[in-house]
C-alpha cells in the first residue's frame, strides 16, 4: 500500500507471470475504496518490497516513480539480474578494486552495479491518471546546452535515482512546507545511469514540471526556512565543505567545515523544516564518527515582510500557481491553486511561524481531470483510455447476456478531482467477453452443476437427520462422477465438497479438523485484571532484560584533562577537538552571484 493520504488508495501489486520480485503494477482506486485501475505498469520494486513511487508531499495529486522498458517484449527480468550478479562476481575474481561507499548511517562496501535494466523515470500531476517523462534541463550547471533538442522525450529525457538506490544516491525528495522544490539525484539521457561520473543533482522550483541542473556530482540535501534555504554536501567522496544557496539554486555558497576530510552520511534538520539549523554526521577514518551543528542565523537575514501584498514591489514574495503544463487555465486536480512564496531574489527569512496564503479557484473539467475506469488503460504520455482486454476486466462488471459488444464507460474522475461541467465522458462500445465453449456445451455444463450443487445440499441434509445410507448414496455418487464426468467439472465438484464440509460445520482450508468449529467470545476474554497481581508482572518481565543492558556513553565534561593521560576516558575526535575547527558562516556578498540559466561565461560558478 503506497498511499492513502488523497482520498483514493494506490497499490503496488508485484504481479509477474514468472514470479519475479522486481517490477509490479501500481493501482489506484476511485473514492470507494473498491473499483481499481490499473495506473502504471513495470514499476521497480525491490527484493524487500521497496517501492520506487513517492509523492510530492508539498503537492495535491503529483506523484513520481521510476519504471522499467522491457525488453524484447519480456516483462520480467531476473535473468538480467543474475547477469548483473555474475558480472559483479567475476569483476572481484578478477581482481578488479571495489570502491567503499557508505550508506545511511553506516558503512557498506561495494559500488553501484552495472544495471542491465532500462528504468526512466515518471511524473503524474492527476493522482496516477496519466504519467509522462521528466522534462530535461535545457543547459547544464555549466551552461553547456543538453542535446536533447529536438528529440523524443523516450530519447532524452531526465531520470532520477529512487528509494532503491539509497545506499548509493539520494533519491528524488519533497517536503511539505517547501512548496513546490523537488531535489533529486540523477541524469539526462534514454535511460537512468548508475555510473558516479553520470550522475548528478537537479533541482525542481515548479513541482516537477521543469528542472535545472543543481550542481555537478551527486549530493546528499536537506531544505530549511520553508524551503528558502538549501544545504547539501558530497555524496560520493570524502569532503571537507558544505554547499548551501538562499536563493532556491540560482547561486551556491560553500564553506568548510573541517580540516580532516570525511564522509557525509546524512544532513537533518527539524521535522517541519521549518529552522535554519541543521545537523550534519558521517565517518573519518577508521570508522571514527564525526556531527557538525550548523546554525545558519549567523548570516543575520532580516525576517522577510510583505507576505500578504505578494507581487507587489515592496513585497519579498510573490505568487506562484502550480500547473501540468498541458492545461490552458494552470489547474491540477480541477484547482488552479494559489501559493505565495518568496521572492528568489529577496535576501530574508521566512521564519518558522511563517504561514503561507494560499487562494483555490475551482476549474472546467477537462480530459484531465478523469483517470481509465476498470478495464481500460493509457499509454505513457497519452490521454486517450483504450480497452485493455477481458482479462483485466472482471466478470461481474460485464453484461450476463451479451451479444457481439456492448457499450461502458472508459474514464472515471480522478478522486478528489473539484473541476465542474465542461468535458463529459461519453460510452463506447467493447467486444463481448469470450465464451470458453459452445452453446449447448454450456447448457450441458449450467445442468450438470445443478445436479451437483443439489446432491451436495442432499448430502449435508442428510448428514443433519436423514437417513445413513441415502445419505451415503448421495456422496457416493457425487465423488463417482469425478471420475465419469469430463475434466471441466472437477473443479466444480472439488468446490462442492468444500460447500459440503462448510455445511457439517467444518472450516474450510482444514481438512484433517474437519469437526472443528470456532465459537463466540464470552465476556472480556481480554481482561487482564483477571490475572491478578501476577498478570501485570508477567507483562513486564521482559524489561527485566534491561538490566543486563549496556551503560549508555558517559558525556564528555572536561574533567578528563585533569586526570592521567591512561585514566582519560575521552576518545580521538572528542568535543574539545571538533569545535576547534567549525567557522563563523560570513554573509554573503549584498549582490549574490546569479546563474545565467540561458548559459554564459559565468566563471564564478563554484
Amino acid at each position: 500500500m503506497l498511499d492513502t493520504s488523497e482520498g483514493a488508495v494506490i497499490l503496488h501489486i508485484n504481479s509477474n507471470s514468472e514470479a519475479s520480485k522486481d517490477t509490479g503494477r501500481i493501482f489506484v482506486s476511485d473514492s470507494s475504496g473498491y473499483k481499481y485501475t490499473q495506473s502504471l505498469v513495470d514499476n521497480v520494486r525491490s527484493t524487500q518490497g521497496e517501492c520506487e513511487f513517492d509523492k510530492v508531499v508539498s503537492l495535491q495529486g503529483v506523484y513520481m516513480a521510476n519504471v522499467v522498458v522491457p525488453k524484447d517484449g519480456s516483462s520480467s527480468y531476473t535473468k538480467a539480474a543474475e547477469k548483473n550478479e555474475q558480472d559483479v562476481e567475476r569483476e572481484a575474481a578478477d581482481g578488479a578494486e571495489v570502491d567503499k561507499k557508505h550508506g545511511r548511517g553506516g558503512k557498506k562496501n561495494g559500488k553501484p552495479a552495472k544495471e542491465e535494466r532500462t528504468i526512466r523515470t515518471v511524473v503524474s500531476f492527476d493522482k496516477g491518471a496519466a504519467w509522462s517523462f521528466l522534462k530535461p534541463p535545457r543547459v547544464d550547471s555549466l551552461g553547456k546546452p543538453y542535446p536533447c533538442a529536438g528529440r523524443a522525450a523516450e530519447e532524452c529525457s531526465l531520470h532520477l535515482h529512487g528509494t532503491t538506490s539509497w545506499d548509493f544516491y539520494a533519491p528524488f525528495y519533497s517536503i511539505e512546507t517547501a512548496v513546490g522544490l523537488i531535489m533529486g539525484t540523477g541524469n539526462v539521457g534514454n535511460t537512468l545511469r548508475f555510473e558516479p561520473e553520470e550522475t548528478n543533482t537537479f533541482l525542481s522550483r515548479d513541482g516537477g514540471l521543469t528542472w535545472m541542473e543543481a550542481h555537478k556530482g551527486a549530493f546528499i540535501y536537506e531544505f530549511g526556512d520553508h524551503g528558502g534555504l538549501i544545504v547539501m554536501a558530497d555524496d560520493l567522496k570524502k569532503t571537507t565543505e558544505v554547499l548551501f544557496t538562499w536563493n532556491e539554486g540560482q547561486s551556491w555558497y560553500d564553506f568548510k567545515v573541517s580540516k580532516t576530510p570525511f564522509e557525509v552520511d546524512n544532513i537533518i534538520t527539524e521535522p517541519n523544516v521549518t529552522a535554519t539549523t541543521f545537523v550534519m554526521f558521517g565517518t573519518r577514518e577508521e570508522g571514527e564518527g564525526v556531527l557538525y551543528y550548523m546554525k545558519f542565523d549567523s548570516l543575520q537575514f532580516p525576517a522577510c515582510r510583505g507576505a500578504w501584498a505578494a507581487d507587489s514591489v515592496s513585497s519579498d514574495y510573490e505568487t506562484w500557481t502550480p500547473t501540468d503544463g498541458v492545461s490552458t487555465e494552470m489547474c491540477v486536480l480541477g484547482q488552479q491553486v494559489t501559493y505565495t512564496r518568496r521572492k528568489r531574489t529577496s535576501q530574508c527569512w521566512n521564519g518558522e511561524k511563517f504561514e503561507r496564503p494560499i487562494v483555490q479557484k475551482r476549474c472546467a473539467c477537462t480530459q484531465m481531470n478523469f483517470a481509465c475506469e476498470i478495464g481500460f488503460v493509457r499509454t505513457l504520455g497519452s490521454q486517450e483510455c483504450v480497452f485493455g482486454g477481458h482479462d483485466m476486466m472482471p466478470v461481474r462488471f460485464t453484461p450476463t447476456s451479451c451479444s457481439k459488444t456492448w457499450q461502458t464507460l472508459a474514464y472515471r474522475k480522478v478522486p478528489g478531482d473539484q473541476c465542474e461541467g465542461g468535458w463529459a465522458p461519453q460510452q463506447i462500445e467493447v467486444p463481448c467477453p469470450p465464451t470458453f465453449t459452445t452453446e449447448g456445451s454450456a447448457k450441458w455444463m449450467l445442468v450438470i452443476v445443478l445436479v451437483g450443487g443439489l446432491a451436495a445440499i442432499y448430502h449435508s441434509k442428510s448428514q443433519q437427520g436423514g437417513k445413513g445410507p441415502t445419505a451415503a448414496l448421495s456422496w457416493e455418487v457425487t465423488a463417482n462422477s469425478r471420475f465419469t464426468l469430463s475434466n471441466p467439472i472437477t473443479p466444480i465438484l472439488d468446490g462442492f465438497r468444500g460447500l459440503h464440509r462448510m455445511a457439517t460445520g467444518g472450516n474450510v482450508g482444514f481438512d484433517n479438523y474437519g469437526g472443528l468449529a470456532y465459537k463466540k467470545v464470552q465476556g472480556n476474554d481480554f481482561d487482564l485484571d483477571a490475572m491478578g497481581a501476577g498478570g501485570e508482572e508477567s507483562l513486564t518481565d521482559f524489561i527485566d532484560e534491561a538490566e543486563h543492558d549496556d551503560f549508555a556513553p558517559r558525556v564528555y565534561d572536561g574533567s578528563d584533562e585533569k586526570k592521567p593521560e591512561r585514566e582519560q576516558s575521552s576518545v580521538s575526535g572528542g568535543a574539545r577537538q571538533a569545535t576547534s575547527a567549525v567557522p563563523t558562516l560570513q554573509a554573503p556578498p549584498a549582490v549574490g552571484k546569479t546563474f545565467d540559466m540561458a548559459g554564459g561565461d559565468d566563471e564564478e560558478l563554484l
